[in-house]
């Protein structure tokens, strides 16, 4: 009795592997993972499903390497200019999905979107550190902290998604954050 249950799970396991699955249609990505993440706001999560959807879609100044170590991604290079004041040299020739730029704008929108509690979002990690953010030129930023935080750069590493701002202030929140009542879907078409 065994050996036929065992002979009929191994047959269907073969005709479920060698089944093609039917094609995404035109302009969809289909994501396989066990549970749908509740948003696509990058700064608007703590939870894993989420994530790894979104670290593909966003990205953050700084990133960690396979062994752990932070290197820039949107950031080029980066110092600390005294105990409370990051500088940030960014990348040049970035730009976001929808074509908009990538500058020292949209870093200053971003972090800012998270540090202002009126926005109630998820990622409140810099609430309350984060003193301001000002714009030194088109490609460089510099973060001010209300104290010494010596750990800004890994914090940056994986909170602080970058977003094209004037997208954001003309389509507003709704357009980043899928459909919170189901699974988030995002529109891939142009326009």
């Amino acid at each position: 009795m065994k050996a036929k249950i065992y002979s009929l799970a191994i047959a269907l396991m073969v005709t479920l592997v060698s089944s093609p699955l039917p094609a995404a249609p035109k302009d969809t990505v289909l994501i396989a993972q066990g549970t749908d993440p509740t948003t696509l706001d990058p700064q608007d999560h703590f939870e894993m499903p989420a994530f790894c959807v979104l670290i593909n879609i966003y990205e953050t100044l700084l990133v960690r390497s396979d062994n752990m170590k932070i290197q820039p991604l949107l950031a080029s290079s980066w110092k600390i200019i005294n105990d409370t004041t990051w500088e940030f040299s960014l990348r040049k020739g970035v730009k976001f999905h929808n074509g908009e730029d990538f500058n020292a704008a949209a870093v200053k929108f971003s972090l800012e979107r998270i540090n202002d509690p009126k926005n109630k979002l998820k990622q409140t990690t810099l609430q309350g550190i984060l003193d301001r953010v000002e714009v030194i030129d088109d490609y460089t930023i510099r973060i001010i902290t209300k104290k010494p935080y010596p750990y800004l750069d890994a914090q940056l590493s994986h909170i602080g998604a970058i977003l094209p701002p004037k997208y954001v202030q003309e389509k507003g929140k709704n357009h980043i954050i899928g459909n919170r009542s189901g699974p988030a879907r995002i529109n891939l078409s142009a326009g």
